[in-house]
């Protein structure tokens, strides 16, 4: 039952965004939420189905249809986006549509006409016995509408007829105008001054060069966001999608869920997100989208140099927690290590005692679990695994951050590849310490 290749991840986030639990959309599927957004993951066409259901019912009417179209290019397999991008424009990703489709939406047939008046006929009708999904039909319109996109050109116009297990669809592209010549730009410019972005843009900047310091940005970030887009409130939050979002700063009327959130995205990685209240949650105007387009690579920079910041910050207090504890774990560490003779040093030596966990690496069960309880009498939390990769914990153990490696110093239980795998999986990790637990 793998017809549907996982292609939530937008619908996830804009779940999250609007403060609405993300498991809402997964009571009694068989899926996991992280599996909504890794697109070698297939699912059964009946899951994708409900999901397509349950979505309308929590974000409206339209919402699927425009979470589609504001994805456009990730639904786009890469492969793909790269032949088009050297060998054509729009209408060539269309013809191409039925072939990529099928293997998205295996449960579906396609095919696509060019008709006489130069318009775009496409027809995708839902397989017998799968069930029907009116909207299935509604998220590929947005699909349809803002493929152009990818090529630098305006969103289609895509008439759609359905019944709810066949859509056909009339696509027209609306043609890119003709580029003026650089003399004739410029004259323009001239008279009738920059385009409305750039001086959306312009105003921006020379707002937040008057704010009187860096953890003032955001709220004037925000006050100028609500001035120049016309909207009731807005707010900017911090953080990834797979993440809890953090509000950095708020202004206006925010009564009720936002009516877009749009993802803020810096270097490929999602830095944040910006939350609209519109007038009777109206949608934004052409005029606001341009401005909104141009706003947004400032407020994703902005997002991510609070992010950096607000990681220093915290790096800086873990550092005055813990250096005083970590310089007594190294000393008795040195001492630890420059212990001979016949007896245990792990049994006769104190680690004192740290916030997190101690990983004991040992493959003999018995001295594993021997050192163990010697380990937690001493008050340490410890988990015990033998060397077998597989074994090591992807994770960190409900007792905390795994900070200690202990193991054999002789058994090579703890072995390069083991030591790879362990630090990278545990970042927290403070250091890796070889004892005798064999007795000679």
């Amino acid at each position: 039952m793998n017809e549907v290749a996982c292609v939530f991840r937008p619908v996830v986030d804009e779940v999250r965004a609007r403060g609405i639990a993300p498991e809402r959309l997964l009571g009694g599927l068989p899926i996991e939420l992280h599996e909504l957004g890794n697109p070698r993951r297939r699912i059964s066409w009946d899951d994708f189905a409900e999901l397509a259901r349950r979505c309308t019912e929590l974000l409206g009417p339209d919402a699927f249809e425009e979470l589609a179209a504001r994805s456009a290019e990730r639904a786009l397999p890469a492969p793909l986006r790269w032949l088009l991008a050297r060998a054509g424009g729009a209408r060539r990703a269309y013809r191409m549509g039925p072939f990529w489709g099928g293997r998205v939406f295996r449960a579906t047939r396609a095919r696509c006409e060019v008709l006489p008046d130069g318009r775009l006929r496409q027809v995708i009708e839902i397989l017998p016995p799968y069930r029907e999904s009116p909207e299935f039909f509604r998220g590929v319109k947005g699909l349809l509408r803002a493929t152009p996109r990818l090529f630098g050109e305006p969103d289609a116009l895509v008439e759609l007829e359905c019944d709810g297990r066949r859509g056909e669809f009339l696509i027209e592209p609306v043609p890119r105008p003709p580029r003026a010549g650089l003399l004739a730009r410029l004259a323009d410019r001239r008279r009738h001054g920059a385009p409305d972005g750039a001086n959306t843009a312009e105003r921006f900047a020379r707002e937040l060069a008057r704010a009187r310091g860096w953890r003032d940005l955001p709220a004037v970030a925000v006050r100028l966001i609500q001035r120049e887009l016309g909207v009731t409130g807005a707010a900017l939050a911090l953080g990834e999608a797979r993440q809890a979002d953090e509000v950095v700063a708020a202004a206006g009327a925010r009564a009720g869920r936002p009516v877009t959130v749009r993802p803020l995205v810096f270097a490929r990685r999602t830095v944040g997100s910006l939350q609209l209240w519109t007038p009777e949650g109206r949608a934004l105007g052409e005029q606001a989208e341009q401005r909104l387009a141009a706003l947004r690579p400032v407020l994703a920079l902005l997002l991510d140099s609070l992010h950096v910041d607000a990681t220093n910050r915290h790096l800086l207090d873990l550092l005055e927690r813990n250096l005083s504890d970590w310089k007594r774990v190294e000393a008795s560490l040195e001492r630890i290590a420059g212990e001979g003779g016949e007896h245990d040093p792990l049994l006769t030596s104190t680690i004192p005692p740290f916030e997190g966990t101690v990983l004991l690496v040992e493959d003999d069960e018995l001295l594993r679990r021997r050192a163990q309880r010697d380990l937690e009498a001493e008050g340490h939390a410890v988990v015990g695994v033998a060397s077998d990769l597989a074994e090591l914990p992807p994770g960190d153990p409900p007792t905390g951050p795994i900070r200690l490696v202990v193991g054999d110093l002789e058994s090579g239980a703890v072995a390069a590849d083991s030591v790879r795998r362990i630090t990278r999986l545990h970042r927290h990790l403070r250091g890796i310490l070889l004892v005798r637990l064999r007795k000679r």
